[in-house]
């Protein structure tokens, strides 16, 4: 780490280059600066903030170095990725873990192992903060978070500082993308290693999995679960949206993650299409489960919506509901369309518009 030589010394371009700092020292020199090419050097390394010329010189090669790792990961080069590293084993350590970061993406998982084999931390908390394991849980990504579990990744790990959501299944549960099928094998993956969650609720997490089949058995042993809402539900934000499932019914589960078998199952147990969400004590909530058919990403929530309006979901309810996630704190009163039109420029779904529209949705 460099050693400043004054309260504000001059910051060194993003990308540095050791031969243009040598020209510097050199141009120095020659203009009668400096006594020497050796103080000249020394001067320059001054006034970037470092003690010595020796240091400058090493930062700017260990970047240069980290560099180079960072293309090679990126371009899936695990012969030049294996020559750096073996050259310079604390590359791996890199910047609280940044090397493996780079490697967490379905096409990078020889490229994954590589790095693993090299020492990386599966457990490094990113930032200071942020565990490794949460990245293939936001993104759902089995193949990589499988890897991560195999080579001792701790899927119970929470952020130190308390600031995320608890464990890397919760976080799993919380994550903003919806593929059913990858889903169910990341939630799958994590239970196999003993994995923990705080919605732990056997039936909502039988319909988070896809096992419509076994939500089937227990509403058949327990009828009460067509009807009832789950005030734990501290998930569901999706869509640029916050709105969240806390309050909410089965009905309304399925119709956020987009399971059209699970939901025509519900209605034909006889869940209530208009059931609203639970109101918070500040007034927001009671929304349908059309407001969180109607507002996922691409149209993606097009043949839930469609299901519901079949079954009689009415177009008119209006209700206080969480706005923009880009603006905290927003409320806005809206009905599912005009919460869908709040919306439209971060989801972009046309057809689910145009078909409340059919309807005669008001906004």
């Amino acid at each position: 780490m460099s050693t400043q030589s004054s309260p504000s010394p001059r910051p060194l371009p993003e990308r540095p280059n050791l031969r243009h700092l040598k020209d510097q020292a050199r141009d120095l020199y020659k203009s009668g600066g400096a006594e020497s090419l050796t103080q000249a050097q020394f001067r320059v390394a001054r006034e970037y903030g470092f003690a010595s010329w020796a240091r400058l010189k090493a930062h700017v090669e260990s970047l240069d170095r980290t560099g180079q790792l960072k293309t090679a990961i990126q371009g899936n080069d695990v012969e030049r990725v294996t020559e750096l590293i073996t050259a310079y084993p604390t590359l791996i350590h890199q910047d609280g873990g940044a090397p493996l970061v780079r490697a967490l993406a379905p096409d990078r998982l020889p490229m994954l192992k590589v790095l693993i084999g090299f020492g990386a931390n599966v457990n490094a908390e990113v930032w200071g903060w942020f565990p490794m394991i949460f990245f293939p849980c936001e993104n759902l990504e089995p193949d990589v978070l499988k890897v991560l579990l195999d080579n001792g990744a701790n899927p119970n790990c929470a952020p130190s500082d308390r600031r995320g959501p608890g464990t890397a299944l919760d976080y799993a549960i919380s994550t903003y993308v919806r593929r059913q099928h990858d889903l169910t094998a990341c939630i799958d993956l994590l239970l196999a290693a003993r994995a923990t969650t705080r919605f732990d609720v056997p039936v909502v997490m039988d319909l988070l999995r896809g096992r419509v089949d076994s939500v089937a058995e227990r509403l058949t042993a327990d009828p009460s679960l067509v009807t009832a809402r789950f005030p734990r539900l501290e998930f569901g934000a999706t869509g640029g949206r916050m709105l969240m499932l806390q309050g909410a019914t089965l009905l309304h589960l399925a119709a956020e993650f987009q399971n059209l078998e699970a939901a025509t199952l519900l209605l034909d147990r006889g869940a209530d299409v208009n059931a609203r969400a639970t109101v918070s004590e500040n007034g927001v909530g009671g929304q349908t489960p059309l407001f969180h058919s109607a507002t996922q990403f691409s149209d993606n929530g097009l043949p839930l919506t469609r299901l519901l309006v079949e079954r009689g979901a009415d177009l008119t309810v209006r209700t206080k509901v969480p706005g923009h996630y880009e603006r905290g704190g927003e409320i806005v009163e809206r009905t599912a369309l005009g919460y869908a039109l709040h919306l439209e420029e971060v989801t972009r779904k046309p057809k689910t518009i145009a078909f409340l529209r059919k309807h005669g949705a008001p906004e």
